[in-house]
């Protein structure tokens, strides 16, 4: 039988393995959620009175996304684009 404490690094070494896992999935859902959520956001602008304060707020989270499209390949950027205009019916 092994002692209590390989048991209990083992372990340890579980939980550390499992948080990474789930904070690198957390990562990578973001990274792909947070861009693909400016077409519905501004579909929601279109069809709503906001205060221009709000509309300026919102600039601002999706500003980043910007200089980041330039850097993508022309089809990624075209389809990006598609996506977006689709949203902006």
């Amino acid at each position: 039988m092994k002692p209590d404490s390989d048991n209990d690094d083992t372990s340890e070494s579980n939980r550390r393995s499992h948080r990474f896992r789930k904070s690198a999935i957390a990562v990578v859902v973001l990274m792909v959620l947070y861009p693909l959520s400016w077409g519905p956001v501004m579909w929601l602008l279109q069809q709503s009175d906001i205060d221009h304060k709000y509309i300026r707020l919102i600039n601002r989270v999706y500003e980043p996304l910007l200089p980041v499209m330039r850097l993508m390949l022309e089809p990624v950027q075209s389809a990006y684009r598609e996506y977006f205009a689709w949203w902006s019916r």
